[in-house]
């Protein structure tokens, strides 16, 4: 899969490359490129496409994240990130696809997320109030992902 972006729109460009993928496509091995720069995407390119990708969404003058209350260092949605973004669910959505792609792909970004969001990608997130997951459910997520049956 080819990701064609220019830096100065790179994030309505990763938007829109990402929700044009279909979910069984993002399986597939992924090819960064900054158009108008020649480069050879042997990781470098694709680790700066994650890095700069994810600064930008997690920018709290973005309006998606906002600092922790607990801790200054980690991110939460921000509940009004609908007054901030008009397209604000396009975005999480490109964000949930591009933290999981670079998880898989094995890059680290420079995220931090707060506690709701646990560091693996489980395919759902158990809450205190849904007492129908055990403990047994959360384990296997990882191996769930890994089976190629967990769609994004």
């Amino acid at each position: 899969m080819k990701i064609r972006v220019k830096r100065a729109t790179l994030l309505q460009d990763a938007v829109d490359a990402m929700e044009s993928i279909d979910a069984a496509d993002m399986r597939k091995i992924f090819r960064f490129e900054f158009i108008g720069e020649p480069a050879l995407d042997a990781g470098g390119v694709a680790r700066e496409f994650y890095v700069m990708v994810c600064e930008q969404l997690f920018n709290p003058d973005c309006g998606l994240f906002r600092a922790s209350s607990v801790n200054q260092m980690c991110m939460q949605i921000n509940p009004n990130s609908a007054i901030t973004t008009e397209h604000h669910l396009r975005y999480f959505h490109m964000a949930g696809r591009v933290l999981g792609k670079a998880l898989m792909d094995n890059h680290i970004t420079p995220v931090h997320l707060v506690s709701p969001f646990p560091s693996l990608p489980f395919p759902f997130l158990p809450f205190p109030h849904c007492d129908s997951y055990s403990d047994s459910d959360v384990e296997g997520g990882g191996d769930y992902l890994l089976s190629g049956q967990a769609a994004f």
